[in-house]
């Protein structure tokens, strides 16, 4: 596993946008913290930011900014043997889209390597290496979180679709049901609609 290059807190016009066809010669780790635009797969997807996304080396890269300033951490490297096994093992996807609710501990081990970028050690490419396993590590963990939490949504939201059948009488609506879920009305929604396959009763 190699470090090339890498940037940290890197910030762009609301009108930033790139078009890579054919990605670039290595993997990228990209970290957004802003509003931005992604098209993957011929989807144009919209996200609050938080996301990360590992591209492989050759893949196309299209993403940017929207509405509002593009803020980034990013990393390029390049695998060596046995690197993509570790990979498999964390459970690590490339090409997809993951959004978390916090992405600074990964923001965070960017600039450490952005950091040692600039370092006259002789153990600075061991370091950056070290660094870079971390945050995959990291990222693996965050992963994993996120999965745990969307599980006990998903049982909640099972939960609460038997008490509604089973008491349409009582009064439902949405404020009532977000709140004791510490969920957004819109999270509600999308994630009834997408579990149950109809809308959520008003």
């Amino acid at each position: 596993m190699r470090v090339s290059n890498c940037g940290y807190n890197y910030k762009e016009s609301s009108e930033f946008f790139t078009e890579r066809s054919e990605g670039v010669g290595e993997y990228l780790f990209l970290i957004v913290r802003s509003p931005a635009r992604f098209v993957m797969n011929g989807q144009t997807q919209y996200t609050k930011g938080n996301n990360v996304v590992i591209y492989q080396k050759g893949s196309a890269q299209y993403f940017g900014a929207h509405n509002e300033e593009f803020i980034n951490d990013w990393v390029q490297f390049d695998l060596e043997k046995g690197d993509l096994v570790f990979l498999e093992r964390l459970g690590i996807q490339f090409d997809t889209l993951m959004q978390f609710a916090n992405v600074h501990p990964l923001s965070r081990l960017v600039k450490q390597l952005f950091e040692e970028r600039w370092s006259n050690s002789p153990y600075a490419n061991e370091t950056k290496t070290l660094l870079l396993r971390l945050l995959l590590i990291k990222l693996a963990e965050q992963i994993s979180n996120h999965a745990a939490v969307s599980s006990q949504y998903t049982m909640r939201l099972s939960i609460l679709r038997n008490e509604i059948f089973r008491y349409p009488e009582r009064n439902w609506n949405v404020e009532g049901i977000c709140a004791p879920l510490d969920i957004s009305s819109s999270y509600l929604y999308v994630s009834y609609k997408r579990m149950f396959g109809s809308r959520i009763k008003e």
